[in-house]
C-alpha cells in the first residue's frame, strides 16, 4: 500500500483526500499504453521521437528478442537537443 495524500485549501479552510492505491501502485497498476505515454511525456525534451519509439519497442519485445534490443536503444546517442 503506498497511499497519496492531498491538502488542498481553496479559502475556506483544508480539505484533504487520501487515495489508498494511485495510479501505478502494485494494487492499480498502469496500462501498457499508459506507461508508454509517461515515458514520451517524460523523454519529449531530451529524446527524439525515434529514439523513445526505438526503446519502448525493445522493452516490450523483450520476452521474446531479450536485453540486446534495449540495450542498443539505450546505447545510441541522442542528437535531439545538440546544435
Amino acid at each position: 500500500r503506498t497511499p497519496a495524500r492531498v491538502l488542498l485549501d481553496q479559502g475556506e479552510g483544508f480539505e484533504e483526500l487520501v487515495i489508498n492505491h494511485p495510479l501505478g501502485d502494485v494494487a492499480n497498476p498502469m496500462s501498457w499504453d499508459q506507461v508508454t505515454d509517461k515515458f514520451k511525456n517524460i523523454g519529449r525534451e531530451n529524446l527524439s521521437q525515434l529514439h523513445q519509439e526505438q526503446v519502448i519497442s525493445a522493452v516490450s519485445g523483450l520476452q521474446t528478442a531479450g536485453f540486446a534490443p534495449l540495450f542498443s536503444a539505450l546505447s545510441v546517442p541522442n542528437t535531439f537537443n545538440q546544435q
